[in-house]
């Protein structure tokens, strides 16, 4: 915020913990400054004239309004103390999501320029960017918490964990306390293991994904870093988790093959129509139902394999896996 002398500026995007981070770390910076720190809620009749009025009831004070909820706040209100460029009130809009450009409000939040800072979630970049991104926010949090961690570790916990910053600030927070525990300063493939142990599920995620797309090649990369991290044997893990995601997909086939509206397919799976029509359904883009039933049967016999001594049940699982990559099954 200390690059802008705007008296309003907007923090907004679907990356709730850089979003959150950068409205903190901007009240911090005012509060060594001497300003006064006020919250609203701009969905409050009368709270943002109130937030304004301060200035002429407390002229000797500068004060930053951190505002909740400010594209349902009376805009005319807004553009009239931007258009004063008075520095005694600093408005925060502090947006959850990206506002509407179609709307009034998000023309204004656009035309701030410079003082409008965004922070997309990894998901939301292009899929070359997303790894690069979060493996770059690695290296920022181990450094932040007061560790080192290589370039090359950060890709693999990256690749081992997936893109989500929450899940990836969690495990290395997790890490920098196995490293304190064993008196280094480096995060390194020791602290990495054992963090990652715990959440074997988190990093079956590249799996699912991996399979979703039909990647064959992805996929035993995915299979390949779970199988390392793994102190026991995951076949189970894998094939329940694996199973609990295509159960989902055979709902999400069932709602598209049936024609059900995108509006009423999200309110039966309680989600909101854009994450149903951006983040669900494009997981079953390259699978029919029948497929997706071979999958479920697939790894329900991977599961039994491994019960019942199976030889070798996590060559049987990468197998049957296997068989719906590279021209899918039953194709």
């Amino acid at each position: 915020m200390a690059a802008t002398a705007s008296n309003v500026v907007a923090m907004s995007g679907s990356c709730d913990l850089l979003r959150r981070r950068a409205v903190a770390r901007a009240v911090k910076a005012q509060e060594k400054k001497g300003f006064r720190i006020d919250y609203i809620d701009g969905s409050l009749q009368g709270e943002m004239r109130k937030a304004l009025a301060a200035d002429s009831l407390f002229f000797a004070a500068q004060v930053l309004v951190v505002v909740q909820n400010p594209d349902k706040a009376d805009l005319s209100l807004i553009e009239a103390h931007h258009k004063k460029g008075e520095q005694a009130i600093i408005l925060l809009l502090h947006l959850e999501e990206d506002p509407d450009k179609r709307t009034k409000f998000g023309k204004f939040v656009e035309g701030l320029g410079k003082s409008h800072m965004n922070y997309p979630a990894p998901s939301e970049r292009e899929p070359w960017e997303r790894e690069k991104v979060a493996a770059v926010f690695c290296q920022d949090e181990a450094q932040r918490l007061g560790k080192e961690l290589s370039a090359d570790l950060a890709k693999m916990l990256v690749q081992a964990a997936g893109t989500d910053l929450g899940v990836l600030s969690f495990e290395l927070l997790k890490m920098s306390t196995l490293a304190d525990i064993d008196g280094v300063k480096t995060i390194g493939i020791p602290q990495i293991k054992g963090g990652l142990a715990p959440l074997l599920e988190v990093a079956v995620q590249p799996v699912l994904e991996s399979l979703s797309i039909r990647d064959g090649r992805r996929l035993l990369r995915a299979l390949s870093r779970v199988r390392s991290t793994a102190k026991e044997d995951p076949v189970i893990p894998i094939s329940r988790f694996l199973a609990k995601g295509a159960y989902r997909w055979l709902g999400l086939v069932e709602q598209r093959d049936a024609g059900v509206s995108v509006a009423d397919a999200a309110a039966q799976m309680g989600v909101k129509p854009w994450v149903y029509e951006n983040k669900f359904l494009p997981q079953v883009v390259r699978w029919t139902r029948r497929e997706v039933s071979d999958l479920i049967r697939a790894l329900g016999e991977a599961e039994r394999a491994q019960v019942s001594g199976h030889v070798a049940p996590w060559v049987g699982l990468q197998v049957k896996l296997l068989r719906f990559c590279g021209g899918g099954a039953g194709r």
